[in-house]
């Protein structure tokens, strides 16, 4: 009997060794790949508070769960206002997330005030609760009571969310997300099942150009994605309707833009440049990125009123390359950015460029309420 417990304390002690020094390699590993970003050096070089986080974390971290390895991990990531950044679970489809029973009250979640985080969610017509617990805050599905995932606090005024797939990518790290007029952004949760105008729906193509009425065009910019085939395609658009902007009133409808490069921008900065008539950009929380720096561009031009919701804040950095960082243990993978970040850009990562005009999400088709505010003032 001496034998075994012998052998089973052994087993276990190289188990702990073992998990030690594969946690130690990550966090040295992700430490160095994020103080080579451009955000790191911009932000938190020579900063002491973040050299002893890495510290702490390099000799306290001894979790053989690789989850809780991951979520410490994710600590050395939180400080970085860069919603570039990516980390995730190493796709692998051997790993089975484990089913983990969460502990709320459904009844009195339904409850609780709109505007707050905490509430039922729907996805699909499946419903998902989030809920405070100690300092974060759990998604779980309300139906089977398990675990989705985990929502953090930020020092920017946003929150981080680890969610949980029985896909490929078994965990992945979500930045940068906010609760906008019903929709956990970033997320697929949404509070509320009826419509939500401030989101654009059923669009086949990136772009569009139409008449609305005698005095009013609508320009719809749904991707400036710099791929050789989007540029092509961006551009033969430009060319087609450059000519076509003689009316006294513009929608430029940037909703929904993920962004992309000024390689496919910059031509329309330059038409709208050009315009002598007013311009009106709808955005909204789904506007990002280049999106974004083609708003702080075009909204100094006196003639543009910019109105919607905030933008995403996920502006400025980016990556030139796409290169990934596997982590020694091969459990995880860091996605650094390489761009170099702007002043102006870096006040509004997190927070979003706010309008000029607030539409509201629940009353009206925007660009109906578009209509609307341009009669007001131009009667």
């Amino acid at each position: 009997m001496k034998k075994w417990i012998l052998i089973l304390a052994g087993i276990l002690s190289f188990n702990i060794l073992f998990a030690q020094n594969s946690n130690e390699a990550d966090i040295d590993a992700l430490y160095h790949a994020i103080t080579q970003t451009k955000s790191y050096k911009d932000q938190l070089k020579n900063n002491k508070a973040y050299h002893q986080l890495y510290s702490e974390l390099k000799s306290s971290l001894t979790d053989t769960n690789e989850f809780e390895v991951f979520k410490q991990l994710c600590r050395l990531i939180i400080p970085l206002k860069d919603n570039h950044l990516g980390f995730y679970r190493t796709p692998g489809s051997a790993h089975k997330w484990p089913a983990i029973k969460a502990q709320f009250d459904s009844e009195n979640l339904k409850k609780i005030h709109p505007d707050s985080l905490e509430g039922i969610y729907d996805v699909q017509g499946a419903g998902f609760a989030i809920y405070k617990n100690a300092n974060e805050y759990h998604i779980a599905n309300v139906k089977t009571g398990l675990l989705s995932g985990y929502i953090f606090k930020t020092p920017h005024s946003s929150f981080d969310a680890i969610l949980f797939s029985n896909g490929q990518v078994p965990y992945i790290l979500i930045r940068n997300v906010k609760l906008v007029d019903g929709d956990l952004i970033g997320t697929p949760f949404r509070k509320f099942t009826t419509t939500n105008h401030a989101l654009l729906s059923n669009v086949k193509e990136s772009y569009e150009f139409k008449l609305l009425n005698e005095q009013t065009a609508y320009l719809r910019l749904s991707s400036f994605a710099s791929n050789p085939k989007n540029i092509e395609k961006a551009t033969a658009f430009y060319q087609q309707i450059a000519d076509s902007l003689k009316y006294l009133f513009l929608i430029v409808d940037l909703r929904n833009n993920g962004g992309g490069g000024y390689k496919t921008s910059q031509q329309f900065i330059s038409l709208l440049k050009k315009y002598k008539g007013k311009i009106y950009i709808l955005q909204n929380a789904y506007t990002v990125s280049n999106a974004e720096q083609f708003i702080l561009k075009v909204r100094k031009l006196k003639n543009v009123t910019t109105l919607g919701t905030e933008t995403r804040g996920q502006i400025t950095y980016g990556s030139n390359y796409g290169n990934n960082v596997t982590l020694p243990s091969k459990r995880f993978t860091f996605y650094p950015t390489d761009m170099n970040g702007i002043k102006e850009e870096l006040a509004v990562e997190d927070i979003g460029i706010k309008p000029d005009v607030k539409l509201n999400a629940t009353t009206a088709d925007w660009i109906a309420q578009t209509l609307d505010y341009i009669k007001k003032h131009h009667e």
